[in-house]
């Protein structure tokens, strides 16, 4: 009879139990978003503080900060006191309990059903058992806490890359750098169409310069064929292949890249340049860096090629980042290559060295060139020219066949 006093108890416990660790969930749950977006915003700061100087808002990140700090400290405390809730929630129905038992087992005593030694052994024996119960409350406070992290982490794990190789996909070995695209639609799943049935074919070794105002689909074409994404429709080929049917690895190695900004690595000149080909030799880097008009200043460095680049190469001038790019490209030799306003905002002197730097590097290959400037384009084998998602041809010759719009 003594004993169902505690079994009674048991629904109880674990009743309330069950209703604090849901509201213990939802609380650390976000508390991690709240981490997450200062652990984000703390990075975007801390890599713009230049900006932030500039624009005088010092004071606004500062109570920003401040803001979302506060937000989660209130909501570390709520999670505390849950805890603290749960916790004594435990003791108390057991205490209840226990009163309970005692009471019962001293009118037993009384009536002489049992012995006051067999009261207390019993007493013992309940103390005993609630003491794991009480563990188990604080295990779990733990385990629902972890259970919110673990379930923010497989989020992540969980996500699958839309853009995937296909079962049979080929091993594009050396190309060739013929490049087509046929009636290629694409958006960017907002509904605002960025190209429009474009169609165009580059035979092997020629140059197209594309130039258009912001926003006209210069960069899609890039992503198109670098595949960072894939058309809405129409068909991008590369040496007579659907781009789709190449493993995504081997289509990009041969593909070389040089942006208007290149960002280098926190690594020594020597492991940048050699950044897409790790095995290069000291001397494939020191031709690169020769044939880019590199040299001659890395070797006025304090080390050599063997010093530290920080801060993304923010020490360095933009021509000197510009032209350890281009070696990083040089070295690997892709037969297509895409230049992204590779010149823009140089000086003059820096300007002529990495013009002279990307002749060197274009020298057979496939090469499509974004940018503004018409001097640049006018070299250029053909120029493209696009407007709201369309092309529009300039300077064709007998080389280079453009389909246009339908």
């Amino acid at each position: 009879k003594l004993s169902l006093i505690p079994v009674v108890t048991f629904p109880i416990l674990f009743g309330s139990l069950f209703y604090r660790f849901g509201k213990i969930k939802n609380t650390a749950n976000r508390q991690r978003s709240n981490e997450g977006r200062i652990a984000s915003r703390l990075n975007e700061v801390l890599t713009a503080v230049p900006l932030v100087l500039a624009f005088g808002q010092q004071q606004y990140e500062e109570q920003r900060f401040e803001n979302e700090s506060a937000q989660n400290l209130e909501q570390s405390v709520r999670a505390a006191r849950l805890e603290a809730a749960a916790t004594r929630t435990v003791e108390i129905i057991g205490a209840l309990g226990m009163g309970a038992v005692v009471l019962a087992g001293s009118l037993q005593v009384l009536k002489g059903a049992i012995l006051p030694g067999e009261l207390l052994i019993f007493a013992g024996y309940i103390s005993n058992m609630s003491r794991p119960i009480r563990n188990m409350a604080k295990l779990s406070i733990q385990f629902s806490k972890a259970r919110v992290s673990a379930e923010r982490i497989a989020e992540i794990l969980n996500i699958e890359p839309e853009i995937v190789d296909n079962p049979n996909a080929l091993v594009a070995r050396r190309l060739k750098g013929k490049i087509e695209f046929e009636d290629v639609s694409f958006d960017y799943g907002d509904g605002n169409t960025v190209l429009k049935n474009i169609s165009f074919v580059v035979p092997p070794g020629q140059r197209v310069a594309l130039i258009g105002s912001s926003g006209a689909g210069k960069s899609t074409i890039i992503s198109l064929i670098l595949r960072f994404y894939d058309p809405k429709s129409g068909a991008i080929f590369v040496d007579g292949v659907n781009i789709r049917d190449y493993q995504l690895e081997s289509l990009r190695r041969n593909v070389g890249i040089v942006l208007q900004d290149s960002m280098l690595f926190g690594a020594t000149v020597r492991e940048n340049i050699a950044y897409g080909k790790p095995d290069a030799t000291m001397e494939e880097i020191v031709t690169a860096a020769k044939a880019a008009n590199a040299h001659e200043f890395i070797e006025k460095m304090d080390d050599g090629y063997e010093t530290l680049i920080t801060g993304q190469g923010k020490s360095l001038s933009g021509g000197q980042r510009q032209r350890i790019a281009i070696a990083r490209t040089i070295i690997l030799n892709t037969p297509i290559l895409i230049l992204d306003e590779p010149m823009r905002g140089l000086d003059g002197e820096n300007k002529e060295k990495v013009e002279d730097a990307l002749n060197h590097l274009m020298v057979d290959k496939t090469c499509l060139l974004i940018t503004h400037d018409l001097e640049a384009a006018a070299g250029a084998d053909i120029t493209l020219t696009l407007r709201h998602g369309r092309i529009f041809a300039h300077g064709e010759n007998a080389e280079v066949h453009l389909l246009r719009n339908r």
